[in-house]
């Protein structure tokens, strides 16, 4: 249930730089898992795809896909 864009280590790995860590897209990774309705990419994740996790309480309220940010993927 989070929003990649708002996690601050994602964000800035794929931030436009001089230097940038990778030559792609975060929307260009894919994710894997032994549950295959989790094969795709990162970008296809929505908001209602989540497992249940809970956020830790020190990002609460930071990181979360918000309700118009929801509607707008």
């Amino acid at each position: 249930g989070f929003d990649p864009m708002r996690v601050p280590t994602l964000r800035e790995a794929f931030a436009p730089s001089e230097l940038p860590l990778a030559s792609f897209s975060y929307r260009d990774l894919q994710v894997r898992s032994n549950d295959p309705r989790w094969h795709k990419s990162l970008d296809a994740i929505q908001q209602g795809d989540c497992t249940g996790y809970r956020t830790h309480f020190a990002w609460q309220g930071a990181i979360e896909w918000s309700s118009a940010e929801a509607v707008a993927k």
